[in-house]
């Protein structure tokens, strides 16, 4: 939280972690969460249920998707307490967290993964993708959070013809997106372009969270 902060509501920054759905925790997510406190939001990094490496391409996205829209639905039962605006809630992930948010925020099939706190919303405001990717592009619904892609044209890991087609689907969904592409980067962008990320997202958030 932001240091000596009394504001009863603030807006909110849930950050998932890397690590190609087998390994990873949430404690690598503490610079990203101290970035945004210091800029006056409540940041927020979870853990999400690790696979096998046989499971990564079937199970792996699914539970990390699935288990972040349960956060998001936690998150709402605990607003009170953590003092969070709860129309005001962004997701950020790079790399497996990066599907994991997009899938968190587009894609409704994957709330029956993990059904704690049925009932309880999980939309979001906003959501900022580092390297990730959208299985399901059909799920993209117009009225959806705006986007923010984020993505090195030379990434081999998670290819970049995966962000321009999560982008021609949103831009037909009719969902805003925004993208922040680097030609001579590949999949670790988060490593070499950090500055320019934080800022560019910190930005997007300003403009479609806290201005609007």
């Amino acid at each position: 939280e932001p240091a000596g902060d009394t504001i009863e509501a603030r807006a909110a920054v849930l950050w998932v972690h890397v690590g190609g759905f087998t390994s990873g925790d949430k404690s690598e997510m503490e610079t990203m969460c101290r970035y945004y406190a210091a800029r006056g939001y409540v940041a927020i990094a979870i853990n999400y249920r690790l696979v096998n490496s046989g499971d990564r391409q079937n199970l792996g996205a699914t539970y990390a998707g699935s288990d972040t829209q349960a956060a998001i639905r936690w998150l709402r039962t605990q607003a009170s307490a953590l003092r969070i605006d709860t129309s005001k809630i962004a997701l950020c992930g790079n790399s497996s967290g990066g599907y994991a948010v997009l899938g968190a925020a587009y894609d409704q099939s994957l709330k029956v993964h993990n059904p704690n706190n049925p009932g309880i919303p999980y939309n979001v405001a906003a959501c900022v993708d580092v390297s990730g990717r959208l299985y399901n592009l059909p799920s993209l619904e117009h009225g959806e959070a705006p986007m923010l892609i984020h993505h090195g044209m030379q990434d081999l890991r998670v290819p970049f013809a995966y962000a321009l087609q999560l982008e021609s689907a949103a831009f037909t969904a009719g969902v805003v997106c925004e993208t922040n592409y680097y030609p001579q980067s590949g999949h670790t962008v988060m490593r070499s372009e950090t500055d320019d990320i934080m800022a560019v997202s910190l930005d997007f958030l300003y403009r479609h969270m806290i201005e609007e």
